[in-house]
């Protein structure tokens, strides 16, 4: 080996060997960056297979200041074996501890990821990642306590090597999501790049035998997003340990800051050598931990207390094949866990032979949220690429519940029951026919539904409806519409609840597509009031709300719902018209 020395090493094996180094953490001290001069050889440590931790040489080129902000310096440093040039930087490494002298340095976490016969990698220095720990108290380790790292450091001698800013980029912890396929990452692409997420798909899971649950510096580790029958997780390496505490990735995950996420020993099978990126393919094991802080210098961990986490199961049942469960734990995050739900539940409809394009789908969603009643939606999709469409409804339901201004609920549990048919069944209306144009209040109103299936064969229906007493003297509105229709005259203002009651009230109250919706319009002044339609109003009334102090008026409404019927059909309904009725 090209190193002067090999303690770190040394230490690693007896660590691993049981002997007189009981933990690896408490046999080694912290270099400061003034310290770090180029031309210094050390090593990294990390997993290439299994759990065994492994050492690999390399040696300091210089340091770029300021790189991924103010005082935020990299260390830049190249491998020096054969390996590793071979593979170039590789996503999962980053966190890898980086001695010299026996001195943790800081963690690997960055890297040119289109190599040329060389590695070149960047370093974050263990005292920018110190402060990432809460509440920690007294030494950090033999060298010294965490304020003789945490300072302004005005280095005699120091290379320049900012340039690298503009090509030098993390290395991301690999987010593999295993039994999900590449069409439903592309349906989810946009929003995961909303979210600024990184998915791919690949071969993962449990780990191939039961880990040792020990976690030291240069273990491999996984931050857990879903766990079971669908699993999402990102791998990437312990930098430093000290107690219960522990720092890796060396850069941000997601940088959300403060976190609950499940941690997990992670098991590597192979390194995949790729051109645009090399990477760890790995599965995950027990659940060792939690992820309590992703900042802009690394992940981290408390060893022991695990995340809560929700359940999440799917159902589904067929006429001519066997039906099929799936279940999965979910992490607890506002905005992405539902996207990760939906995406379970696409891959769960279109994962296995079963799947045929043209599909009706029957479906009830049912979220269990701590302190409320369940929230229950039932709808039914047909037609071509409709599993996209029941994900999209999934996720916009539960992202309103646990992504709004009201409340941060527990969502505990999420359960999908979904009837499957292979044959599209759809029911559009072609026309409406008004059998009177004016009415007194109190009287029939009588309505012809012209109507044509998906196979194209028209039929008629009948309807006929009371006018109600109070609907006197006016000219309205007879809205005959689908669900979609419905919901956008009803909930114009669905983001305006000003309460999480109006907004679990509003959400069951979405149409289902299965039914024929007839509705009155009034054409009446109003307004929306906390979560809460009044129309009707006086004009005198009206002004005075307008005008009142401290009052939160949503908006101007003006159409008022004055009568509503629903009829059922054995299929979904889609189309919409609106006829004048005049009241005498």
């Amino acid at each position: 080996m090209r190193l002067a020395f090999n303690t770190a090493l040394a230490l690693m094996s007896l660590s691993l060997a049981g002997g007189l180094c009981a933990q690896l953490n408490s046999c080694y001290e912290l270099m400061p960056l003034e310290e770090v001069k180029p031309g210094m050889e050390g090593e990294w440590l990390t997993v290439m297979s299994g759990t065994e931790v492994e050492a690999f040489p390399l040696r300091v080129i210089g340091i770029a200041e300021h790189f991924i902000g103010p005082n935020e310096s990299v260390i830049i440093c190249e491998a020096i074996d054969d390996r590793n040039i071979l593979s170039g930087p590789v996503a999962g490494m980053s966190g890898s501890p980086v001695f010299i002298d026996g001195k943790l340095v800081g963690a690997y976490a960055y890297g040119y990821t289109w190599p040329k016969e060389q590695a070149i990698i960047g370093v974050t220095p263990i005292h920018n990642m110190l402060p990432v720990l809460e509440d920690r108290g007294g030494e950090v380790a033999a060298g010294g306590s965490i304020n003789s790292y945490w300072k302004s450091v005005e280095p005699a001698s120091r290379s320049r090597l900012n340039d690298f800013q503009t090509v030098l980029q993390p290395l991301p912890a690999p987010l593999i999501a295993a039994g999900i396929s590449d069409r439903t990452l592309a349906a989810f692409s946009e929003t995961l790049d909303e979210l600024g997420v990184k998915v791919m798909n690949g071969p993962g899971g449990s780990a191939s035998a039961e880990l040792t649950g020990e976690i030291e510096a240069g273990s491999a580790v996984a931050a857990v997003l879903m766990h079971g029958d669908f699993s999402f997780g990102a791998t990437g390496t312990v930098t430093h340990v000290e107690g219960d505490q522990l720092l890796a990735f060396g850069h941000p995950f997601f940088q959300w800051g403060s976190v609950e996420m499940p941690l997990a020993q992670a098991e590597v099978l192979t390194i995949v050598r790729s051109m645009p990126s090399s990477f760890k393919l790995s599965n995950t094991g027990d659940f060792v931990g939690r992820v309590y802080q992703d900042r802009l210098t690394g992940i981290a961990a408390e060893l022991g207390p695990i995340s809560p986490m929700s359940d999440l199961s799917i159902s589904v049942t067929y006429p001519d094949f066997e039906d099929k469960t799936f279940s999965a734990k979910m992490f607890r995050h506002p905005r992405l866990s539902p996207v990760v739900g939906a995406m379970a539940t696409m891959e769960a409809l279109q994962g296995g032979i079963e799947y045929s394009e043209e599909q009706t789908l029957r479906i009830k969603t049912k979220i269990h949220v701590d302190g409320y009643d369940p929230v229950e939606v039932t709808d039914i999709f047909s037609g071509a690429g409709v599993a996209a469409s029941a994900a999209f409804q999934q996720m916009a339901i539960h992202q309103l519940l646990t992504d709004n201004t009201f409340e941060s609920p527990v969502v505990e549990s999420l359960e999908v029951e979904i009837e499957a048919r292979p044959v599209t069944d759809i029911t559009y209306l072609e026309a409406v026919y008004m059998h009177e144009e004016k009415v007194s209040a109190g009287a029939s109103v009588n309505l012809t539904l012209q109507m044509k299936t998906h196979q194209g064969e028209r039929f008629s229906k009948q309807v006929s409806f009371v006018l109600p007493e109070e609907i006197r003297k006016e000219l309205v509105e007879v809205l005959v519409a689908d669900a979609i229709a419905v919901d956008q005259v009803e909930f114009e203002g669905f983001y305006t609840a000003t309460k999480f009651d109006h907004l679990l009230k509003r959400i069951e109250e979405l149409k289902s597509r299965d039914h024929i919706y007839i509705k009155l319009l009034r054409r009446s002044p109003g307004i929306s009031l906390e979560g809460q339609h009044l129309a009707g109003l006086p004009p005198s009334t009206l002004m005075l709300l307008k005008n009142a102090k401290g009052l939160k008026i949503d908006k101007d409404t003006s159409k008022q719902s004055g009568f509503e019927m629903r009829i059922p059909v054995d299929s979904e309904f889609r189309g919409s018209a609106s006829l004048p009725l005049t009241v005498e």
